[in-house]
């Protein structure tokens, strides 16, 4: 089965479980000096449509080729490695310039493309939140919004950002994972209406989770905002 993580971007799970990992992108990456170099521990994809499916589809084909010349049908540790997964920050670029400490805020608007693809192929999303990122550093925005603009219309982030010391060093904050998993039933075309209840049910379900343990994580006084 396929997996789509949402907001959770590092491929551990090719050591542990055996799964295969990739993380969704913009193409600007590729042509940043430093930041290319990540495609080395994360497995870059350019997050369209068709990259997405395709990292979704091509393990499966592999795992599939590999059983077939083993004989082996699909059980134990192998099978687990069936369907691809791949990383997505849902929000992108207006999420990382609503980011301000003291506040967990996704900011998801109308945009539905990446569940319309979760639901095309039938795959198991995760969603999650990590507490304490958003406090770790400061973003620094213009009064007029022109980086935002600018950053929407190249399709990557340009940003300054501060956090220890005013150093691009990250505050040393409290930490913790949840994650909401939710199991998409496969539909070739999906409509509007089934749109708007799979993103109900998944950051409904996020919500609740996020409700639960804040209070464990470290963060009883905070509110998840999904705008």
């Amino acid at each position: 089965m396929s997996r789509v993580f949402i907001f959770y971007l590092i491929p551990t799970s090719i050591i542990i479980r055996g799964w295969y990992q990739y993380t969704g992108a913009a193409p600007a990456i590729a042509y940043v000096p430093g930041l290319r170099y990540m495609d080395l521990f994360i497995w870059l994809v350019s997050a369209d449509r068709r990259n997405i499916k395709a990292a979704l589809r091509v393990p499966e084909d592999l795992a599939h080729t590999n059983r077939a010349s083993s004989g082996n049908t699909g059980s134990g540790c192998d099978a687990q490695k069936v369907g691809g997964m791949i990383g997505m920050v849902p929000d992108g670029i207006l999420g990382a310039f609503r980011c301000k400490s003291g506040v967990d805020e996704l900011a998801i608007g109308r945009r539905r493309g990446l569940l319309r693809i979760a639901q095309e192929e039938g795959a198991t999303v995760y969603a999650t939140w990590f507490f304490g990122t958003n406090d770790m550093l400061t973003v620094v925005q213009d009064p007029w919004g022109l980086m935002e603009r600018i950053s929407r219309r190249l399709q990557a982030g340009f940003m300054g950002y501060y956090g220890r010391w005013g150093l691009p060093v990250p505050r040393r904050v409290a930490m913790s994972v949840v994650v909401a998993p939710h199991s998409c039933e496969k539909l070739a075309s999906p409509s509007t209406e089934q749109l708007e209840a799979l993103h109900s049910k998944i950051y409904g379900g996020l919500g609740r989770v996020y409700d639960r343990q804040k209070a464990f994580a470290g963060y009883p006084d905070r509110t998840l905002l999904i705008t």
